[in-house]
């Protein structure tokens, strides 16, 4: 199947717009859940998603779209979709990183703070901790070292490793050991207003805080009041939820909603901006501009000569 693809990274100004690609070029990327040990490549997170969360949240969303009867387990293989797509982009993984990285100077004063009020024979057990309770043990994995003869000072060493790897042991455990908290969410059929479509991205989900015209972010969390989650299955269709709302049944998007939303969609690009058709029609510009965004996506355009380098 070809689509037509506007692409946010290109290599010159001259650069088409739009072009026709097949879209598994444009929706795989190498190597991305690839782990490795030693000199052994492992694919199980892949694995993992795909026969846990995939297919079966693929499935629910095929019954969705085709309008039959919706069973719990359906609308929690959906959450569990949802949640995933969320967290498996390139897009998140970059901001994911950043939060992290940023957080580091108070997790590890926090870390300091506590060891301080910890006895040597409470700071050897604290050494001889299981991985299994650090999720994380790829990234900052923190050893304590008591020091002989020196009255209970310790050496701390803090080593930092593989995000990528990290974010791997992150996502498993929030679409496992965390899911409950999405399943608890109402879950409810979006359509846009008219013949409007979704625009589609690499990065699929929506996560969004919406505070009134003009004022958003997209800074969604799990349980946090008033934040919504909205993932397009179809070209008119998205499941969505909204965290403390308890309304059923299909919401149907004004116009003015349906111009935001496809705007918001295309904000949150990274790379690839995907359509059907040529969206010549899909902006926020003003009221009247029906682009989605697209025309006022600023492209990037790459440094070739440095990457030759």
């Amino acid at each position: 199947m070809t689509v037509h693809a506007y692409r946010l990274l290109v290599s010159h100004q001259n650069v088409p717009e739009w072009q026709v690609h097949p879209i598994r070029s444009l929706t795989k990327q190498r190597d991305l859940y690839t782990t490795f040990e030693g000199d052994q490549e492992g694919d199980d997170f892949e694995k993992f998603i795909t026969r846990e969360i995939e297919e079966p949240g693929q499935a629910a969303v095929e019954k969705l779209v085709a309008n039959a009867k919706m069973k719990p387990a359906d609308w929690h293989s959906i959450a569990r979709f949802v949640a995933a797509e969320q967290m498996r982009t390139p897009l998140f993984f970059v901001e994911w990183v950043k939060r992290l990285n940023e957080s580091m100077p108070e997790t590890l004063q926090s870390i300091l703070d506590e060891l301080g009020q910890k006895t040597p024979a409470e700071l050897g057990a604290a050494e001889r901790e299981s991985d299994a309770a650090n999720y994380l043990r790829d990234k900052l994995r923190v050893t304590i070292d008591p020091l002989p003869g020196s009255g209970g000072v310790a050496l701390v060493k803090a080593e930092v490793s593989s995000s990528r790897t990290a974010w791997l042991h992150f996502m498993r455990r929030m679409l496992t050991e965390r899911i409950e908290l999405f399943y608890k969410h109402r879950w409810r059929v979006m359509k846009l207003a008219g013949d409007a479509e979704w625009p589609l991205t690499d990065h699929p989900v929506l996560t969004l805080n919406y505070y009134g015209p003009g004022k958003y972010d997209f800074g969604a969390g799990w349980g946090r009041e008033g934040s919504e989650f909205i993932l397009p299955v179809s070209p008119r269709l998205a499941v969505c939820t909204q965290v403390g709302r308890k309304e059923t049944g299909t919401w149907h998007a004004t116009t003015a909603q349906t111009v935001e939303l496809q705007r918001f969609v295309v904000e949150r690009a990274l790379r690839w901006i995907v359509a059907e058709a040529r969206a010549v029609d899909f902006c926020t510009a003003s009221a009247s501009c029906r682009c989605g965004g697209v025309r006022h996506r600023t492209r990037i355009v790459e440094n070739v000569e440095r990457h030759a380098r």
